[in-house]
């Protein structure tokens, strides 16, 4: 299967993860068995496409199916993965739940999953053989793009894993069987799903009217109509604690926020672990000198405020509306936010293609990709298993006294998991982004109560 390399795959740092994505696994398991047992239809949003599977899909299986929408990859290209997992679904829960694994079991559940099928919908605006050329792996061709459907904007593909036989022959004859009939039956179904133009993550909130009442850091009653009111933009910002590249960007978003006083402009955070986590939400203002209003969280939030993951930031004008898709992640430049800004007191529309996923890692000069684990005190964290991955493969390191993992690869865009914490402290399923070129992540781990 041929993978985007501008931006690294989402599922197959997932898959190739033991524990970090087990709440995720659990969560899109029972919301897909839930929507599928309706009558077997998936709608994909974030790639355009309303699939019909087969009935034994949904309750049916040996193995464990999952879709794993990833949305918008580069600004023509928006893509949905498929994968097989070839182990009983109790047996694969256990695995991903146990504190410790050994490593013939970390292989076992390596080998059982597979991305079998990647489904893209690429603006009909681009040329498809510029595109491959330029952000596709090297062998790629033509010929791999299966054209399945067509609409006013958007032409979709399926491509299919080469290492099919591979997968096929390390697996049990069980699930190998399993396997190569849901596999030719998803495939059938592709091929008779109705298409829809992508829509980004977000996408469905704007225009829509939101309202709040929550605290602020001093406990102070706050509405948020008060706030828009007082704004043609507010930037809501939302955080949490642990998150490194959240903090990391605090500096950049207090002088944007000065940058814009008087203009009708104004940055607001909310932290959304600030309840469980208040004396870090009180440290990290102080240290960051944040002097623009930060709130807590509230009842209902996350439906409010969507977040794939942190930051998330969203843009509301002064009657409540929500004006662009969100900002996933954190800029490196605040000209990231003030463009987007800009645009929305000129009048200008923003566009989903306006806004895409910015990377939550800083470049280096090191010559290698980086990744500090440290503590709420900002503390080194020693012994910290780490998994840094390609879309094809990953590598393992473990942090040093100084809390540095050290990961000597060729340039890419790469995810990151803590696989395993040290006794003592908390683990994470956060997943985090490395630029395309050298750099250094950040990962905060709290200690354990």
């Amino acid at each position: 299967m041929m993978k985007v390399k501008k931006i690294t795959s989402v599922l197959m740092a997932c898959m190739l993860a033991l524990s970090p994505c087990t709440a995720a696994f659990a969560e899109e398991n029972e919301a897909a068995e839930a929507a599928e047992s309706a009558g077997v239809e998936e709608k994909i949003e974030v790639v355009g496409l309303t699939l019909t599977k087969p009935e034994y899909f949904v309750s049916g299986l040996k193995g464990i199916l999952k879709t794993y929408p990833m949305g918008q990859k580069t600004e023509d290209i928006y893509a949905c993965d498929f994968y097989y997992i070839a182990m009983d679904k109790d047996e694969f829960n256990a695995k991903q739940e146990a504190s410790e694994l050994s490593e013939e079991d970390q292989e076992a559940v390596r080998n059982a999953i597979f991305p079998f099928i990647e489904v893209l919908a690429i603006d009909n605006k681009a040329d498809l053989a510029e595109l491959i050329e330029n952000d596709f792996s090297e062998d790629a061709t033509e010929d791999m793009f299966n054209e399945i459907g067509k609409t006013d904007n958007y032409t979709f593909y399926y491509l299919e894993a080469a290492t099919k036989d591979e997968f096929v022959s390390r697996i049990e004859p069980e699930f190998a069987e399993e396997f190569n009939k849901v596999y030719d039956d998803l495939i059938d179904a592709l091929k008779n799903a109705s298409f829809f133009d992508p829509m980004a993550f977000g996408s469905g909130m704007v225009g829509t009217t939101v309202s709040f009442e929550t605290t602020d850091a001093d406990g102070n009653t706050v509405k948020s109509e008060d706030i828009f009111a007082e704004n043609e933009v507010t930037m809501l910002n939302l955080w949490e604690t642990t998150c490194c590249a959240c903090v990391g960007e605090m500096p950049l978003l207090v002088e944007m926020n000065h940058s814009y006083a008087g203009k009708g402009v104004a940055v607001v955070g909310i932290c959304a672990d600030a309840d469980s986590n208040n004396e870090d939400f009180q440290q990290i203002l102080e240290e960051n000198g944040m002097d623009y209003l930060n709130l807590l969280p509230f009842e209902g939030m996350s439906d409010m405020f969507p977040v794939n993951g942190w930051p998330t930031s969203y843009f509301i004008g002064k009657d409540g509306t929500v004006l662009t898709v969100p900002v996933e992640g954190a800029p490196s430049d605040a000209s990231y936010y003030t463009n987007i800004i800009d645009k929305l007191l000129a009048g200008d529309a923003v566009t989903a293609a306006d806004i895409e996923p910015e990377s939550n890692s800083h470049p280096n000069d090191a010559g290698v990709y980086r990744v500090h684990v440290t503590n709420g005190d900002g503390d080194p964290v020693e012994g910290v298993y780490v998994q840094f991955c390609s879309d094809t493969s990953c590598m393992m390191g473990q942090t040093d006294a100084d809390g540095y993992a050290s990961f000597e690869t060729e340039e890419g865009v790469y995810t990151v998991h803590i696989l395993k914490a040290p006794e003592g402290y908390e683990g994470t399923s956060e997943e985090f982004k490395t630029e395309d070129t050298f750099s250094d992540i950040c990962v905060v781990l709290q200690k354990a109560a």
